[in-house]
């Protein structure tokens, strides 16, 4: 039986079948599709008279890969003996009813949608393009779940051949004529489309893009949340800004959702005014009167004594002349609880950190206006890397990142990681290379990793070394050693493991560039 995409995954995972099992599975329907094809009879595609479909196809390249010259497009058994690809819209009622006849009482419109799925499944990607608009034409055959799985194969391959744009038309054609299985799954589309935006450096596109998607919080948090990532990496604070004001209502709303994860969203919107504002006004002060504007916004879930503390440090107008012990007298660990339907954000709630906690909260925001007035880096994207430094550094000072280690870990960690694994860190605020890799393993999920959360991490790690050995918190030595460490064990592998997915080239590019790397290196074995 055919398991929607939007229902409880049948492995008991508890997530939904779309989020877990489903590329799995139909990477095996695929592959079975291949073994039991007719090798000598080839599938008709296009018609001679289908002249609009034509004008979105073009001439394959056979010799791309030795994979895809082997390929052939095939055809598969019809057990109705129908064409499913008629031409006439009209035939609609009397396809059905001869499907109905055929099919012997088994629900066979559904049989037709899964021989199609397979057809388009075996095929490269002119194939898919065309079997994609005859079910466009034929839209009895399309329902969201066919329209998804269609265009998220052809996503990926779209990105491989450089045809992003003629893919945001696939998905324009889709609104324009099926607005309601569009719809459906909008939230996924608005993330594609996005990407691309991003990846043809197609500003004007994103803010437009980035006006409707107070929709997507409504539709799913998830996505919105895997949006933002990418915005936020890319410095678009201000059309960010307002989506999320528009998208607060719908957050709010949501029947799970609890007040804390709600303050959480209010107090990204508040940073985000705040770093908007900082930027925009190079001479400001953390007396201005924008700021008080936000902290009434705001005050019932903030201590405003802190919160101005917060601004001073951020804008340069604080700093501490810190020691090392400040930061190891801490007798236990506050757990953040970071919600996992948020991005990360700190939170300056009414509450009172223990010693060194409260001095590395400190600490990092002063690391925020140095990479802003330092590095040069947004206060956007500093702040985001910075609070995952933040909940770094907290989980080792807490001892969290040392231990056993799990089932993915002992089989993918290098031998000499898994034997210092369980050694407590010689520097508390100093990141290395099994406990940081222990770190950003948790955005790392096969289906879903979080490249850009990991990327902005990763290129803000030499800046924060740099600034702890400007505050005499760390000596050269050790700065150097651990860069190496993190680079070779971390940073190489990690350019190994992307090489080969073209979504956004840039943040290879990025890590490349920051770490230093040469070609050699990244091809070394």
């Amino acid at each position: 039986m055919k398991v929607s995409r939007n229902a409880p995954c049948p492995c008991g995972s508890g997530k939904k079948y779309k989020k877990c099992c489903l590329a799995k599975d139909e990477a095996a329907r695929a592959e079975k599709a291949v073994i039991e094809r007719e090798p000598d009879e080839d599938l008709i595609i296009v018609d001679e008279d289908d002249s609009d479909i034509g004008l979105y196809l073009e001439d394959e390249d056979l010799s791309e890969s030795e994979e895809e010259e082997s390929e052939e497009d095939v055809a598969y058994e019809n057990p109705f003996q129908i064409d499913l690809f008629e031409n006439d819209d009209n035939l609609e009622k009397q396809t059905i009813a001869k499907l109905a006849e055929k099919a012997d009482g088994i629900d066979a419109l559904e049989r037709a949608k899964e021989i199609r799925y397979i057809q388009f499944a075996a095929q490269r990607f002119e194939g898919k393009v065309a079997l994609y608009l005859k079910t466009l034409k034929q839209h009895y055959l399309m329902d969201e779940e066919m329209a998804f799985e269609m265009l998220d194969s052809l996503y990926h391959l779209a990105i491989k051949k450089n045809q992003r744009r003629r893919f945001d038309e696939l998905i324009e054609m889709l609104e324009a004529q099926l607005p309601e299985i569009y719809e459906e799954n909008s939230a996924f589309y608005m993330d594609y489309r996005i990407a691309n935006a991003l990846a043809e450096n197609d500003d004007q596109k994103v803010q437009a893009l980035t006006e409707h998607l107070s929709s997507v919080a409504a539709d799913d948090i998830d996505i919105f949340s895997q949006i933002m990532e990418k915005l936020v990496f890319y410095d678009f604070r201000t059309p960010l800004t307002e989506a999320m004001k528009r998208a607060s209502s719908s957050v709010k709303s949501f029947r799970d959702i609890t007040q804390r994860e709600i303050d959480e969203f209010s107090a990204t919107i508040a940073d985000y005014e705040i770093f908007d504002y900082i930027e925009t006004h190079p001479d400001t002060a953390s007396t201005d009167p924008e700021f008080t504007r936000i902290v009434n916004t705001i005050s019932h879930m903030i201590d405003s004594t802190r919160f101005i503390d917060y601004l001073q440090r951020i804008l340069g107008e604080r700093k501490n002349d810190w020691k090392r012990e400040d930061f190891e007298k801490q007798t236990g660990y506050l757990k953040l609880n970071m919600p996992s339907k948020m991005k990360p954000v700190r939170y300056r709630g009414k509450f009172t950190p223990k010693f060194g906690e409260s001095n590395l909260f400190k600490l990092t925001e002063e690391f925020l206006y140095y990479l802003y007035s330092e590095e040069s880096v947004p206060y956007i994207r500093g702040s985001a890397a910075e609070q995952h430094i933040l909940e770094y550094l907290l989980e080792l000072s807490a001892g969290n990142l040392a231990g056993k280690l799990n089932k993915s870990e002992r089989l993918v960690l290098p031998e000499h990681l898994k034997s210092s694994m369980q050694v407590r860190p010689k520097h508390i605020l100093c990141p290395d290379s099994r406990t940081l890799n222990r770190y950003l393993g948790r955005f790392q999920d096969l289906g879903f990793p979080q490249k850009y959360i990991i990327t902005m991490i990763l290129e803000q790690i030499p800046a924060w070394l740099r600034f702890l050995e400007t505050r005499k918190l760390l000596d050269h030595e050790m700065l150097v050693h651990e860069m190496n460490e993190i680079k070779n064990n971390i940073v190489i592998q990690i350019l190994k493991n992307w090489k080969d997915d073209p979504e956004d080239p840039r943040l290879l590019q990025r890590l490349v560039k920051i770490w230093g790397i040469e070609p050699q290196e990244q091809h070394h074995e």
